[in-house]
């Protein structure tokens, strides 16, 4: 019996996909075992964006170029934004509000309205 065979069992069709798309073995993997697939695993391991930061920059409304830019990981995003209501930080950020900047007052300085849950 060969080392290889006791190697744990990857899917095959995800990490294929991934690995197809020029992105290097070890973030391939890692997109795999937390279970991503296709095109969107693509955009953030492309960026070398930590599988788990990438679900909750997506789940923050964030895209996979505009977490690339960020230039922290997303749970340092997020404890850092605490002040801002969290469906809000990434229309902050893009507009390049912080909370120790924020938002000017009057119409063009209002957020995208989204309704609370």
């Amino acid at each position: 019996m060969s080392w290889f065979s006791k190697a744990p069992a990857v899917p095959a069709g995800p990490i294929r996909q991934l690995l197809c798309a020029g992105i290097p073995a070890d973030v391939a993997r890692g997109y795999a075992d937390a279970g991503w697939e296709g095109q969107e695993a693509g955009q953030w391991a492309r960026r070398r964006i930590d599988p788990g930061d990438a679900r909750l920059f997506a789940a923050l409304g964030f895209t996979a170029v505009e977490a690339a830019r960020v230039g922290v990981d997303a749970v340092s995003l997020v404890t850092s934004w605490g002040a801002v209501p969290v469906e809000e930080v990434a229309a902050w950020w893009r507009r390049a509000w912080t909370p120790s900047r924020p938002r000017p007052s009057g119409p063009e300085g209002s957020p995208p309205s989204r309704p609370r849950c």
